[in-house]
């Protein structure tokens, strides 16, 4: 799935063996496969309502039974495809059962570091995790977490990601995306997701800014990144290609720009970031400093950054450096009110989604736009 895709490239960049512009191709290109067999999926769910529990735990649903010690799991779903639930036993009593939705499943493999009673909290309980996902390719379904020791607790239930010992101390991480940038002048498939690490601190999974930091990329690996950046900038002059690109007379920077930065800022390099679009911005072309302030402004939305910067940031530079300023910003906004026929068409604004017509969008900034509607 596509989303698997996402946590493999996470992956890469924490490992350091990353060629950008191959593995976009290769999720642009798996996206579009599986947005169709998904539409087949959907369409088929769209026929019927969603059923409840009773409807789905019956013998012949029975997609999954796991035990450890007194607990049971089980998952059930329509097949083939269909709609799901999970049940979750202690000594025969059903102690958590699920909402519906598409898929939920535990992981039974003998060397898998998530298998039914592992304790991955280090804090001496053994655990469940159970992996959900929602049915669509945006990398989107929960995980589980669940103490099944003497006591069964819920612990949390983690957004989508995957679990790892990143500091190597025989404890399990969870490491998931910031999902800020998805659409900001650029297609889903092509958004920056920078990661965020998660450690368990009493009793719950918290981010861990310290254990974002990575070293800085090495001369030679920051140098083939500008290389590609630049050729792909060179490339869309050429061919005019202004879709899923900030744009602004005549100066063309694509998401790998922003995505490298993030990249930095969020392994505890501000200033490297900083530089780093000084070394890929195209020579004698404008807009530097507007770029800046959308990105800063687009940055300071993100629930996460805030405390990742006080966190990472030591010096008073690394602190201010990307902090919301004037410079760069446009003079003057308006409101740009939007209908079609028939009503209803979705609307897209500089590539993000902003609603479905008749809207009207407030504060806009003098300077051009894109502007998109789609009524499929």
């Amino acid at each position: 799935m596509i989303q698997d895709m996402l946590i493999d490239l996470c992956k890469k960049h924490r490992r350091g063996n990353h060629n950008i512009l191959l593995d976009y191709l290769i999720i642009i290109l798996t996206f579009v496969i599986v947005i169709s067999l998904l539409s087949l999926n959907a369409f088929s769910q769209s026929n019927h309502s969603i059923p409840t529990p009773s409807d789905l735990i019956i013998s012949e649903r029975l997609l999954q039974e796991v035990s450890f010690n007194q607990y049971i799991f089980r998952s059930y779903r329509e097949k083939p495809i269909g709609w799901g639930v999970f049940q979750i036993f202690k000594d025969d009593n059903l102690v958590y059962q699920s909402d519906v939705d598409i898929k939920f499943w535990v992981e039974e493999e003998d060397d898998s570091i998530l298998k039914m009673g592992t304790d991955i909290t280090g804090d001496g309980q053994p655990n469940l995790v159970v992996f959900h996902w929602c049915g669509n390719a945006y990398g989107t379904g929960d995980r589980y977490v669940f103490s099944i020791g003497e006591e069964f607790k819920l612990i949390q239930i983690l957004p989508y990601g995957y679990f790892e010992d990143v500091d190597h101390d025989g404890i399990l991480e969870f490491i998931t995306l910031d999902r800020n940038f998805i659409f900001w002048h650029a297609c889903h498939a092509g958004s920056p997701l920078p990661e965020l690490v998660y450690s368990y601190q009493n009793g719950s999974y918290r981010l861990s800014p310290a254990l974002m930091y990575k070293p800085l990329p090495t001369a030679q690996e920051e140098e083939k990144a500008i290389m590609q950046i630049k050729n792909y900038i060179t490339e869309c002059e050429e061919r005019g290609w202004k879709d899923h690109i900030w744009y602004y007379k005549g100066t063309y920077i694509p998401s790998l720009v922003w995505s490298y930065m993030l990249d930095l800022l969020y392994s505890g390099h501000p200033l490297e970031a900083r530089q780093f679009l000084d070394k890929v911005w195209p020579q004698d072309k404008p807009g530097k400093e507007l770029f800046l302030f959308n990105f800063k402004e687009k940055l300071n939305r993100s629930n996460y950054w805030r405390k990742i910067s006080e966190a990472l940031y030591k010096t008073p530079e690394e602190k201010e450096i990307w902090k919301m300023k004037d410079e760069g910003k446009p003079e003057g906004y308006g409101q740009l009110t939007i209908t079609s026929t028939p009503e209803g068409a979705s609307i897209y604004f500089d590539d993000e989604p902003k609603g479905r017509t008749p809207l009207t969008l407030t504060k806009i900034f003098v300077g051009p736009h894109k502007l998109k509607l789609d009524s499929s």
